[in-house]
Formats: structure tokens, sequence, C-alpha cells
């Protein structure tokens, strides 16, 4: 489907219109490298969770929590070559973000399990304390509560900073810097600023710039090529999360698959980086020569 076909097929129902249901073999045709590597791990994940979630855990284990963090990650994941294969990178992006969290606090689990149950709990009482805080500045916020229900909440809020003392949220930076797995942090980064937040870079995929200073406007699927780059960052996601999660749970067969299925995707990577170059090398001859 050329441009102009997408817009008209898209005007009324957006990616809820039927012709999207053809949009997934086109990608999965251009970047059918990276989709099936992203389905090898996949798999891995899933056999790996499996194993996880039918051994008990005490409360007291990391793996009680390294166990759940690895599902919400599996999942988003999954997610995230989902929409890929319809086109919605950003979408897709923002959940390969989240993916970069949980292996990072997997890594976490791994260095000092202590110290981040416990940030985890300050972050869940941070967060209430901001509800309850937000809810009582304002009349209005409360008048679907009853008179018991607004006296709690106005006492709650009153109370929680002596009661609970100084709480905050959990700062991902700090966790991802601390770990094995700092490196990666460039990706959450880039990540945040492309897709998650509101920023220039990401409402900038919904913008064509014309002549005398004015815009057009875009929207429906994302070129191809940024669909191949989108599940390639999906695997250094995952990829972050099986090592860390294999290693928590001394997952040996796990963390051997998970090394194989790195090493089949380093030889991708490089042979796809390789014609590119070349590709680059062979444009900028021809060039010249034209020159």
């Amino acid at each position: 489907m050329t441009d102009d076909e997408i817009r008209r097929a898209l005007a009324d129902k957006g990616f809820l219109a039927p012709a999207v249901k053809d949009f997934p073999p086109q990608y999965r045709q251009f970047a059918s490298v990276w989709f099936e590597m992203a389905e090898k791990f996949s798999e891995i994940g899933q056999r790996v969770a499996i194993r996880a979630t039918s051994q008990g855990h005490g409360a007291a284990d990391p793996r009680a929590y390294g166990t759940p963090f690895f599902l919400r990650t599996l999942e988003s994941y999954q997610a995230a070559v989902i929409l890929c294969s319809f086109g919605l990178v950003t979408e897709a992006r923002m959940l390969i973000r989240s993916c970069f969290e949980n292996a990072f606090c997997l890594a976490a689990l791994i260095k000092d399990p202590n110290a981040l149950v416990k940030l985890l709990g300050e972050d869940d009482k941070a967060s209430k304390r901001a509800q309850a805080k937000f809810v009582v500045a304002s009349q209005d916020r409360m008048n679907s509560m009853d008179a018991v229900g607004k006296k709690r909440l106005r006492k709650f809020a009153s109370t929680v900073d002596a009661q609970w003392g100084k709480v905050r949220q959990l700062a991902i930076d700090e966790i991802a810097k601390s770990t094995a797995l700092a490196d990666a942090y460039l990706f959450y980064r880039l990540l945040s600023n492309d897709s998650c937040h509101p920023s220039a870079t990401s409402l900038s995929r919904h913008v064509v710039t014309l002549p005398d200073n004015h815009f057009d406007y875009r929207w429906g699927p994302a070129p191809a090529e940024m669909v191949a780059d989108t599940l390639n960052i999906a695997c250094h996601a995952i990829m972050s999360a099986l090592v860390a999660f294999t290693e928590l749970t001394n997952d040996t067969d796990g963390n051997r698959e998970t090394a194989s299925a790195v090493a089949a995707y380093s030889r991708v990577n490089d042979e796809i980086s390789a014609r590119m170059a070349t590709k680059a090398r062979s444009g900028a001859v021809r060039t010249k020569v034209k020159d």
C-alpha cells in the first residue's frame, strides 16, 4: 500500500480499520530476520518463565520478586513485537522502555535484593502519598466520596509524612547505573525521548516540514526500516532481562539458551551492519562519479 492509500484506509477508523490486517505480512516480509530473532527470544523467555513459575518461593526469596518482574517483561516484550507487526513503533517503544526498567530491577535483585525491595516499598508509599495529597487539595475531587471516606482521606494526607517519614519514588537511573546492565541505560534514555515523552523528537514523527515554513501531518504505520530498528532494540531489552533473570534463578538451561541466541543475534546484526556499510559506500562512490 502507498502512503496515500494508507491514509485513505485509516481516515475513518484509524488503526481499527479493516485494512490494518494487511500490514503484518508487509512488515514481516521486510524485517523477517528481526521478527524471527524476536520470536526466538520470546520462545526462550516462555520456557524460562514456565520453569520459574513451577517453583515455590518464600516471601524472603529474591526470586519471589524477580519472577513477577520477568513475567511483566515477557508480556510487554511480546506486545511490543505484535505492535511492530502493525507498524506501531512509538507504542512498541513505550513497552520496550518498560522492559529495560524491569531488566534493571532484575539486575539490582542480584546485586542487593534487600535494597531493591526496600526501594519498591518506598516507591509504593510515595505514590499513595502523592495521590492522597492531590485529591484532598481540591474539594471537587472528593465530591464522589461519602463523609466517612473524606474524613479518612484528609486524616491520611495530613499525617502520612509523620507516619511514613521520608519516602521517594523509584529512581530508575540510579538503579540502572549501579548494575551490570548500566550500558543499556542509553537505550532507556533514547526511548524516553523519542517515544515515551511528548518531546520534540517524538512529536516530529507526525510532522512533515514543507516549503515556506508550512507543516503537513502524518499518521499511520511507521516506515519498515523503523520497525526493524525497533525490533533490534526490543531484542536488547529481552536479552538483558533473560541474562539477569536466569542468573537470579540459577536457570542454567535458560542461561545456555540465551547465550546461544545472543551469539546468533550478534552474527545477524554484524551481517546486516556490514551490508548497510557496503551499500553506503557504494552510494558514496556513485555520487562522487556523478559529480
